[in-house]
């Protein structure tokens, strides 16, 4: 997995929150989303830390189920869509720059 950027959970809600994630509850620092899909219910848990730690971003990341061939309408969730699509694909670098 690429190199993610640092964000607060917070941040992380937000942009969770735009893919359809809704807040089902919070105990403590603990923040609950979920999100409806057709096959199935899909959920995760984001602290509320100042800065998530970056095996903790990937986790909910993983959590979510969100992949680089995810819509992401989120400018931080870009930046790690971007990020993670350069990583499997270095070419593709040079062909965005070209275009």
């Amino acid at each position: 997995m690429p190199r993610l950027p640092r964000i607060s959970g917070q941040e992380a809600i937000r942009a969770l929150e735009r893919l359809g994630f809704v807040q089902i509850r919070q105990r403590g620092s603990h923040v609950v989303l979920k999100k409806l899909t057709p096959e199935s219910t899909v959920g995760c848990t984001v602290p509320l830390s100042q800065q998530l730690a970056i095996g903790t971003l990937a986790g909910i990341l993983r959590q979510a189920q969100v992949t680089p061939d995810t819509k992401l309408r989120s400018k931080k969730l870009s930046l790690i869509q971007e990020k993670w699509l350069y990583s499997r694909n270095p070419a593709a670098i040079l062909e965005r720059n070209l275009v």
